[in-house]
């Protein structure tokens, strides 16, 4: 009698074993793909955060033209600007915070300076600093996002012990300034 039953107990056993390879396989694609997500995202900040640079750059230039009392906060604007885009997620974040603060002094600064104020390129480039910001705003949040969901993810079981077999590890939040845009937009 037992001769009967073998069949059907190994084609019972091989075939939880394929479905527990397609849920290991699912969770491993679902990681990966999680992981893939925070790549883009961060390609998409980065730009972002290129971009202010580009305009940091400019309104640099436009701003030494004209003798502002306070010259500190610019200073430390254009010592600033030269971030390592190769640095830790982290470490970026708190030199980006750094030109944040330093970008809403200067405009502050400039703003109260009836000369810059009427400066007609002062004011584009203000504007498009502020619109940059929105977008920095929007995709940091989006950014943020797949991370917490990511960390989450890889400390849940089962997916725990994929993300350990792949070396999958957390990633880093990329904090940032989000009064910035209220500022700019109030000023």
């Amino acid at each position: 009698m037992s001769d009967m039953y073998a069949p059907l107990l190994t084609g019972v056993f091989i075939s939880l074993l394929v479905l527990l390879g397609v849920f290991m396989i699912s969770i491993y694609n679902s990681l990966i793909t999680r992981n893939e997500a925070i790549k883009a995202n961060w390609t998409v900040l980065d730009g972002h955060l290129k971009r202010r640079l580009n305009l940091i750059t400019a309104l640099t230039t436009i701003l030494k033209r004209y003798p502002l009392e306070e010259l500190d906060a610019l200073t430390k604007l254009t010592n600033l600007d030269n971030i390592e885009p190769s640095a830790a997620i982290g470490q970026r974040s708190i030199q980006e915070s750094k030109v944040s603060l330093a970008l809403r002094n200067v405009i502050a600064e400039a703003t109260n300076n009836d000369e810059v104020n009427h400066d007609e390129k002062f004011s584009r480039l203000k504007q498009e600093i502020s619109q940059i910001e929105y977008g920095l705003q929007r995709a940091r949040r989006a950014y943020n996002s797949l991370v917490v969901d990511h960390n989450t993810s890889i400390k849940c079981f089962p997916q725990i012990i994929i993300a350990s077999w792949y070396d999958l590890s957390e990633a880093s939040l990329f904090e940032g300034d989000d009064e910035f845009i209220e500022q700019t937009n109030a000023v």
